[in-house]
C-alpha cells in the first residue's frame, strides 16, 4: 500500500516535472534561444540561424 503510494507521487512528480520543462521552454521559446526538443524531451538551447 504505501510503495504505491509513493509510487503514485514519484509518477506525479516526474508529470509535473515534464509538464513544467515544457511551460518554462516554452517562456524560454520567446527569447528563441530555448527550444523544446520533443526526442529528448527537453529543453535544448537554440541558436538562430541569423546569428
Amino acid at each position: 500500500m504505501i510503495a504505491s503510494i509513493t509510487l503514485a507521487i514519484t509518477l506525479n512528480e516526474v508529470i509535473l516535472a515534464l509538464l513544467l520543462n515544457e511551460v518554462s521552454c516554452a517562456v524560454l521559446d520567446i527569447s528563441r534561444e530555448f527550444r523544446y526538443h520533443p526526442q529528448l524531451s527537453k529543453c535544448v538551447h537554440h541558436v538562430p540561424p541569423n546569428q
